[in-house]
């Protein structure tokens, strides 16, 4: 695994493993499709990856309301509604463009080398991924012959249902007091890079010269920081302002397949360093106490992109994993200017 870098700072790797990528049959289960947790008459079936770490937290306030460290939890199970058997491109966190692009839309892609017996079965996906276009568009891209059956929000029963195992491991959310470890994480780069190149492929995206400046500009409020004060530094040496969430698929894969420099705030848009070329250049910043998150260094190990962090304090004492999503916090403006000195003239990066 690739913890974060600083900025200057010493490189660090951490080795790991991931099984090979397998599927399974499941018969006569029900499940939600915001939930990656299976139920079958009085049993309750939860990924391996969190019965192995039982501190990592799959509650998903669908089937799963609670569970705690000695896997003792907490399920509602109302009446489920008939669902179509199918493959499984849903599961915990599938709402969020970071987990949709790099956990399960890797699923339709895996799909293509099922048993022929399975050519048949359709794609299994909430019904809210197909109102948003990127979500839907980049389905598009990746499916290829096979239908897509959307679900709505609420417990179904599948007579059965196809479940693929994932490129990336890594924990939706920990319990209290548990910090992220760089070990927690694992990822198949070889099935990644596979995935990365079927959507350049399809989208007709070609290897160029990298050559443009973009800063990765937030409208939402969450998170907030002094975000203005960065573009007006940026914008200074060329750098363009994009909001990611207004382009389509399409057009984030072409922006990040040829930045040579980017910057921005942590967050589900880096997600795209997964169409980065090599020797790009990344700066985000995370919070002093997540040296051990890797969920996009880990993608510009892959691809051979280089991204460096510089570290920022909460304004606000945060209780647990969840709390990180909506705390304010200061971009130090010196080190920032250092680290984008560093960024555009430096040979060492």
């Amino acid at each position: 695994m690739k913890p974060p870098q600083a900025v200057g700072g010493e490189k660090r790797q951490i080795p790991g493993i991931i099984a090979s990528i397998d599927y399974k049959l499941l018969n006569s289960v029900q499940t939600h499709p915001q939930s990656s947790v299976f139920l079958q008459g009085d049993k309750v079936y939860v990924p391996d990856y969190y019965l192995e770490n039982p501190n990592f937290d799959i509650s998903d306030g669908c089937v799963l309301f609670w569970k705690n460290d000695c896997n003792m939890g907490v399920v509602f199970q109302p009446e489920p509604k008939p669902a179509p058997s199918g493959i499984m491109i849903f599961g915990a966190g599938v709402d969020n463009w970071y987990h949709w692009l790099i956990e399960f839309l890797p699923l339709a892609h895996l799909s293509h080398d099922l048993p022929d017996k399975y050519h048949d079965l359709p794609l299994i996906v909430p019904e809210g991924v197909l109102k948003i276009n990127q979500f839907k568009d980049s389905l598009d891209t990746v499916r290829g012959q096979r239908r897509v059956i959307s679900i709505p929000h609420r417990l179904h029963s599948f007579e059965k249902i196809i479940v693929i195992g994932k490129a990336v491991l890594e924990p939706i959310y920990l319990h209290k007091n548990h910090q992220i470890k760089a070990e927690y994480y694992s990822y198949h780069a070889t099935q990644l890079l596979a995935f990365r190149s079927r959507i350049l492929q399809n989208l007709g995206v070609l290897p160029r010269n990298i050559n443009k400046r973009v800063f990765l500009a937030r409208s939402k409020t969450t998170r907030s920081y002094n975000q203005d004060e960065l573009i007006s530094i940026v914008k200074a040496h060329g750098f363009e302002i994009v909001y990611p969430e207004r382009l389509s698929f399409k057009d984030q894969v072409e922006l990040f397949h040829s930045a040579e420099f980017i910057i921005g705030a942590s967050g589900a848009a880096f997600a795209n360093t997964l169409f980065c070329q090599e020797r790009t250049r990344i700066l985000s910043w995370i919070y002093s106490h997540s040296t051990g998150f890797c969920s996009f260094s880990n993608l510009a190990k892959v691809t051979g992109s280089e991204l460096r962090c510089i570290s920022v304090e909460p304004t606000l004492t945060l209780n647990r994993k969840r709390d990180e999503y909506n705390a304010s916090y200061t971009v130090p403006v010196d080190e920032f200017k250092n680290a984008l000195e560093m960024m555009l003239k430096s040979d060492e990066w």
